[in-house]
């Protein structure tokens, strides 16, 4: 592909991945097909429209540009995940066992032994056969580990989108985030469609484990962190006024960060989406959010934004940025099935992701 025709693919691939973090899922189809038309052979055009094909309802039309991205590239991790997701969505669990086993092997022959237990043991929730549990207790062995019982009810990224309803994990995983990390043009969208990635969990403030949290009997997100998060806000707003935007923008991430520690999850989301609001491209901004959502059991929000962050972040050449993606992917990869793809990014370096794409 010569170098002006590659150029016209990279711009409707990132087009299309900021239209989704958006929320405009039929303008980012748009640009995915325009990304297939100039690069037919690669998958991850297709795979790109399969995400919002199922985001979309349009289920078997997901698994049709699932099945031409695996026609190209028959191991690709994003195409076999979102063909497993879109099966399970049709109902038919026992073909989508199938392939999240086929994920797993790959995973497994390229050393991500972790991850392909976690991945396996989500096919086993599926459909249990000896082979698989066989092969799930083999991963186990090499871990040092048992095979732990397989959920009940896995939660697809489908299911997660409608409202929180998987365990959240601890809130001490939130970590300080560096407000140097490279932006990505994505203007806010917070508060001007219903179906962003970033409005999702505004959409489950009543759920009945908020309910039962220490800020919903009473405590305000002040009286939970009266002296880091009102501070660091504070501090915020003077950066502000003195005209220092990269300041401002690290002491809302920082406020974040202490709030989830004082478990004042909501003052924590009020603060990323301030930070937002200041530079709604800041990849940093965008990490802390996915940690945040992870902390409250957002699996498939987090999921989806982590892996849109990761395919800016290959078109633009931020490394830095792949490299934090894939360590939380593989912090949470235990409790979320799904981050396995993106974990591998730690141990392998950034890369060039746009050979395989």
């Amino acid at each position: 592909m010569s170098d002006p025709i590659f150029e016209h693919y990279k711009e409707a691939l990132k087009a299309g991945h900021v239209s989704v973090l958006r929320g405009r899922l039929d303008e980012a189809l748009a640009h995915y097909r325009r990304a297939a038309e100039i690069a037919d052979e690669r998958p991850l055009p297709h795979a790109s429209q399969g995400g919002v094909l199922l985001r979309l309802g349009r289920v078997e039309e997901a698994l049709a540009a699932y099945s031409r991205a695996l026609g190209r590239a028959p191991r690709d991790e994003g195409a076999l995940t979102g063909r497993a997701e879109a099966l399970q969505a049709a109902g038919r669990t026992g073909e989508a066992a199938e392939v999240l086993e086929r994920l797993a092997s790959v995973l497994a022959e390229t050393e991500r032994v972790p991850e392909a237990l976690a991945v396996l043991q989500r096919a086993l929730a599926l459909k249990e056969t000896k082979r698989r549990r066989r092969r799930a207790e083999r991963l186990a062995a090499q871990l040092g580990v048992e095979v732990a019982p397989a959920p009940t009810a896995p939660v697809t990224p489908a299911e997660a989108d409608r409202g929180p309803a998987e365990p959240a994990a601890d809130a001490s995983s939130v970590a300080p985030l560096d407000a140097d990390t490279a932006t990505l043009a994505v203007e806010p969208a917070l508060e001007e469609t219903t179906d962003t990635v970033a409005e999702e969990p505004a959409a489950a403030e009543a759920s009945p484990a908020e309910e039962e949290s220490p800020a919903a009997e009473g405590s305000s997100a002040a009286e939970a962190q009266p002296a880091d998060g009102e501070a660091l806000l504070a501090a915020a707003e003077e950066a502000l006024v003195e005209g220092d935007e990269a300041a401002a923008l690290a002491a809302l991430v920082a406020a974040a960060e202490a709030y989830a520690s004082a478990d004042a999850p909501d003052a924590a989301l009020d603060a990323l989406q301030a930070a937002l609001r200041l530079d709604p491209g800041s990849a940093a901004v965008h990490l802390a959010m996915a940690r945040l959502y992870l902390a409250r059991g957002w699996g498939g929000p987090a999921v989806e934004k982590l892996a849109l962050l990761d395919r800016l972040a290959i078109i633009e050449g931020r490394d830095e940025t792949r490299l934090e993606i894939g360590r939380l992917a593989a912090e949470q990869v235990a409790l979320e099935p799904a981050l396995a793809q993106l974990a591998g990014a730690a141990d392998e370096g950034a890369g060039d992701g746009l050979a395989a794409g």
